[in-house]
């Protein structure tokens, strides 16, 4: 996918693996920052899907949407970052 190429033009994606976000009815949970959209139940074909709508392409895919808790730091909105629970994290940074 490249999306660790230093030369990506909407930054690299980095992941890594979070403790818990408390929903565990609805996991694994898939949390995109800082625009704070939580997709629930997430499959490892629904993982590729989010990937390549919301984070290449920039649509968040609606009818996956569990809640969206927007990030307020206006300093750090450069950054985005997808954290899951019992699946690895997507870090991108511009």
């Amino acid at each position: 996918m490249g999306l660790d190429d230093q030369q990506r033009p909407e930054g690299i994606v980095l992941r890594s693996k979070v403790d818990c976000l408390r929903v565990c009815e609805r996991g694994p949970i898939l949390v995109v920052w800082p625009e704070g959209i939580w997709y629930a139940d997430v499959t490892a074909d629904k993982m590729e899907a989010i990937l390549h709508r919301h984070i290449i392409n920039n649509q968040p895919i609606e009818e996956w949407i569990y809640k969206t808790t927007p990030f307020q730091n206006h300093s750090l909105q450069s950054a985005s970052q997808v954290s899951t629970t019992n699946i690895a994290t997507v870090n991108t940074e511009h």
